[in-house]
């Protein structure tokens, strides 16, 4: 099921994760108010993550630019959890969102709202922080191994710099995977730091189809075996009872 949510992560935000709540609901039963929040967190957490990991490369190699990313995002996930934390806020905020016709059917319930809460309690998103940066290291471990399988060596800490800078202005676009703004940036970056730009395009075109772009492969076929599986049960069950 977490395989399957890759499938939808190229979406803004990677909101399409939330498709795992929708497996959770059909196999399991569970509700989508209190599984769809620990998507949401998941999110978070990679915002989180990311942020974190820049902050302290600028300890290293410091970039105004990259600096003034970092702060602006910061800012952001502080703003969102303090709006998660404050439960009288977000029942208001709920409740308007309510009489807007589109969302009437999808706001959450009072059980999102208490699930949300459980999962922003602070050991728990504290666990879930560590987690994040050390998954998403690797994630700019296998950046940086990219770069040199193409033969250039930019050193790991210039090399995820890059990288989350232009994952965080690709997130901030709200674009479907930061699509056109991630890429463009990353380029720029590359360019600036003294590459040619025939070079920046391809390690950075590599670079996506073997993190995010794989990833979505990988769910796409994941959420074609969850889906054949319910199909081949609903067969048997339905034989079954005939």
């Amino acid at each position: 099921m977490y395989l399957a949510g890759m499938s939808m992560v190229s979406t803004p935000g990677g909101i399409g994760g939330l498709i795992k709540s929708h497996f959770l609901k059909v196999k399991y039963n569970e509700n989508i108010s209190k599984t769809s929040t620990v998507v949401l967190l998941e999110r978070y957490h990679d915002l989180l993550a990311v942020t974190a990991i820049l902050i302290f490369t600028l300890f290293i190699f410091f970039n105004w630019q990259f600096l003034l990313t970092a702060i602006v995002v910061g800012i952001l996930a502080i703003i969102i959890y303090a709006v998660i934390r404050n439960t009288e806020f977000l029942s208001k905020f709920l409740i308007r969102m309510k009489k807007i016709k589109i969302f009437s059917k999808f706001t959450p319930n009072p059980e999102f709202n208490n699930s949300l809460k459980t999962l922003t309690k602070g050991r728990t998103i504290f666990v879930g922080f560590v987690i994040s940066i050390a998954a998403f290291l690797f994630d700019g471990a296998s950046v940086y191994v990219g770069f040199l399988s193409l033969n250039k060596d930019l050193g790991f800490v210039n090399t995820i710099q890059y990288y989350y800078t232009s994952l965080l202005l690709g997130a901030l676009s709200f674009l479907p995977a930061g699509i056109g703004i991630t890429e463009g940036s990353f380029i720029g970056f590359l360019v600036s730091g003294g590459l040619e730009l025939s070079l920046a395009s391809s390690l950075v075109l590599f670079s996506r189809l073997t993190t995010i772009w794989f990833a979505t492969v990988i769910g796409f076929i994941a959420t074609h075996r969850i889906t054949l599986k319910k199909t081949i049960t609903d067969d048997s069950t339905k034989k079954f009872f005939d």
